[in-house]
C-alpha cells in the first residue's frame, strides 16, 4: 500500500493507494499545534510500503514527515519534484522545479483524466491556474491570494476592517463581516472567470476543472463550465506513483 499525501499551506489531504484504487480518503487542517496531531491520524491504519507527498507547507512540514515515516516505519518519505517532464505532460516553467509540486501532480492528473486543453484552477490559501494544451504541453499559470489570504491582507493593512471570520455570501451586505467576505469571494469568481473568458478567446473547447479546499465554495460562485474534482492532486500522485518502483 502506498500512502498519498497533498500537504498544502494550511491542509493535509491523505489517500490510501492499492492495486492502483484510491482507498480510504482523509482531510484536516495542520497549522500551528495542529500538526502532529494530524500526522498521527494520517497514519492511523496499515503500514505503507512507501509514502509520497506533495509538500508545499515548508520544510518545517516535511522534517516532521520524515520524523513519523521513520519512527513509525523505517521509511524515508518520498516528495514530488517537478521535473521537465512526466507522465506525457511538459512542465511548462523555465526552471520546471520552481513550478508547485501540487500544480504538477494536478496537471498531470488532468492531463490523464481528461486530455486537453484543460484549464485546472486550485483554491485555496493561493487560487493557481494551471493550463495544459491538447499535446499535454503545460502553457504555464497564474497565482493569485484566496478568499481567506484577501481578508487576511486586508485586516494587516487597515485598522477598522479585522477578519472576523466567515460571514453571509451575497451581492449587497449590511454589515462589515459579511461584506469583508463576501467582497473577497467576488473577487476570487472574478478572477477566475476572467481568465476562464480570455482563455476560451484563445482555445477551443478548453475543459475547467475545480479543485482545493475552497473549491466547493468557490464554485457556487461561478458559471456551471467547472467541472469540481476535489482530489485532483492525489489522484496526479496515484498517476505517478504507479509509474515508478
Amino acid at each position: 500500500m502506498i500512502l498519498l499525501l497533498d500537504i498544502g499551506n494550511t491542509r493535509i489531504k491523505w489517500a490510501r493507494l492499492e492495486a492502483e484504487l484510491l482507498g480510504s480518503h482523509g482531510a484536516a487542517t495542520h497549522v500551528d499545534e495542529q500538526l502532529n496531531h494530524v500526522l498521527e491520524r494520517v497514519f492511523d491504519g496499515p503500514a505503507p510500503t512507501r509514502v509520497l507527498a506533495a509538500n508545499v507547507a515548508g520544510p518545517q512540514v516535511a522534517e516532521a514527515l520524515r520524523e513519523i515515516c521513520t519512527r513509525r516505519y523505517r521509511l524515508k518519505p518520498e516528495f514530488l519534484l517537478p521535473t521537465r517532464s512526466l507522465q506525457g505532460v511538459t512542465n511548462g516553467y523555465t526552471d520546471p522545479k520552481r513550478l508547485g509540486s501540487d500544480r504538477w501532480a494536478a496537471a498531470i492528473a488532468a492531463f490523464r483524466n481528461y486530455g486537453g486543453p484543460v484549464c485546472v484552477v486550485d483554491a485555496g490559501t493561493a487560487i493557481t491556474v494551471d493550463v495544459v494544451d491538447a499535446s499535454g504541453r503545460h502553457l504555464g499559470g497564474l497565482i493569485a491570494p484566496g478568499p481567506l489570504t484577501m481578508r487576511r491582507a486586508l485586516a494587516t493593512a487597515t485598522d477598522a476592517l479585522q477578519d472576523e471570520g466567515e460571514g453571509e455570501i451575497a451581492l449587497l451586505c449590511r454589515d462589515t463581516r459579511s461584506g469583508i467576505s463576501s467582497g473577497s469571494w467576488h473577487a476570487a469568481a472574478g478572477f477566475v472567470e476572467r481568465v476562464a473568458g480570455l482563455l476560451d478567446k484563445e482555445m477551443d473547447e478548453v475543459q475547467y476543472l475545480l479543485t482545493g479546499g475552497d473549491a466547493e465554495t468557490l464554485n457556487l460562485q461561478l458559471t456551471p463550465r467547472f467541472v469540481l474534482c476535489p482530489d485532483l492532486v492525489l489522484q496526479g500522485l496515484a498517476v505517478i506513483a504507479e509509474g515508478q518502483p
